[in-house]
């Protein structure tokens, strides 16, 4: 009898893991990967008033490339987006959307409680991919982005 149960146990042990990894996703995820569709949509078309209301009045952004330092809280992140929307606007030579088409790939999901780490990447051309990430929070308003990173990587050979 003692030895059914440890024989249980290890085996459990085995096909726990792969059971919950073929589990579909958790609503907190379904959700989580619908607000980060609909993000990259207003994104996409630079619909500010949309746009804006993605985020938490305490977020930080760290910009790939036109902001050196972290932009922290609702007056400083609204002004450094206000202005890579200008910037994207005018560079896309569009005068109605969509702007952009990101695309992102290889999106991943962690949810831990009233927190999702949303990661994923962009593709920039032949020698140069996207890394983004978003943390959102779950609070009586629904999913809030609190932080978002995004930086860009030159790629050197075959990766």
């Amino acid at each position: 009898m003692g030895k059914r149960i440890v024989v249980s146990l290890l085996l459990s042990l085995f096909f726990l893991p792969a059971l919950a990894e073929s589990q579909p996703p958790s609503g907190n995820e379904t959700t989580v990967r619908g607000v980060s569709a609909e993000f990259i949509s207003a994104f996409n078309n630079l619909d500010w008033e949309k746009f804006k209301t993605f985020f938490d009045e305490r977020a930080t952004v760290i910009h790939p490339a036109q902001f050196p330092r972290r932009v922290e809280g609702k007056q400083e992140v609204d002004q450094a987006w206000l202005e890579v929307f200008s910037g994207i606007r005018t560079d896309s030579g569009r005068s109605s959307p969509p702007y952009m088409h990101l695309e992102p790939r290889d999106l991943e999901i962690q949810i831990f409680g009233d927190i999702a780490i949303v990661t994923f990447h962009l593709d920039r051309g032949k020698n140069s991919i996207g890394r983004r990430t978003l943390v959102w929070h779950k609070n009586a308003e629904g999913w809030k982005i609190v932080h978002l990173h995004a930086s860009n990587v030159e790629l050197t050979g075959n990766r």
